[in-house]
């Protein structure tokens, strides 16, 4: 399958910075469903599989290893708070898909945590937007457990929640899955409403 250059969201959501009824602060709140797991760099591992030719499992080494990219964009919680202009680090879906080589029944990415409690999907376009990522710093440090370290998915366009912490699993799919929130009443598909 080949892979175009990330994709180029419509410009109005690169204008629209404002979502509605949110306050803009400096702190970084942390709210978290699970208790942060405890990093073991010998013992880590992100198994990618499903709909690839390639499935694999990397040790953090391997991981960490991949080629990296620096961005600043902004984070969005339902909860009513923005954080904006925040620096991050991590690798692009892209090259995780190069690697795995999806199948061309591939159309979604679900992402979960180590337990398996708490997941999220995006479509394949969305994985690679240019600003979707799995982050693996903040602000020029190591991101921390409590954040989702090491390693979270970041999704600057979709309300924080898609932003799946601790990323051990990733599934090629043929189908969207309901995601953790979402069985909660919260929308599957976590789209910003911008004013």
């Amino acid at each position: 399958m080949p892979f175009p250059e990330p994709l180029k969201r419509h410009p109005e959501m690169f204008r629209k910075r404002t979502v509605k009824e949110q306050r803009i602060t400096d702190r970084f709140p942390i709210l978290n469903i699970e208790e942060p797991p405890r990093f073991d760099p010998e013992a880590w591992t992100l198994t990618v599989e499903g709909l690839v030719e390639k499935p694999g499992i990397f040790s953090w080494a391997e991981f960490s290893a991949l080629p990296t990219e620096e961005q600043v964009s902004d984070f969005h919680c339902i909860t009513g708070w923005s954080k904006v202009n925040n620096r991050w680090r991590g690798i692009r879906l892209q090259v995780i898909a190069g690697i795995v080589k999806p199948l061309p029944e591939a159309k979604f990415i679900t992402f979960s945590t180590v337990s398996r409690e708490y997941y999220d999907w995006l479509t394949l376009e969305e994985a690679f937007y240019p600003d979707v990522m799995i982050a693996l710093e903040f602000e020029g440090k190591p991101l921390e457990a409590v954040h989702g370290g090491p390693a979270r998915l970041l999704t600057p366009s979709k309300w924080a929640y898609k932003a799946v912490k601790w990323v051990r699993h990733i599934e090629f799919t043929d189908k969207k899955v309901i995601s953790y929130w979402a069985q909660y009443g919260y929308s599957n598909e976590a789209d910003l409403e911008y004013e």
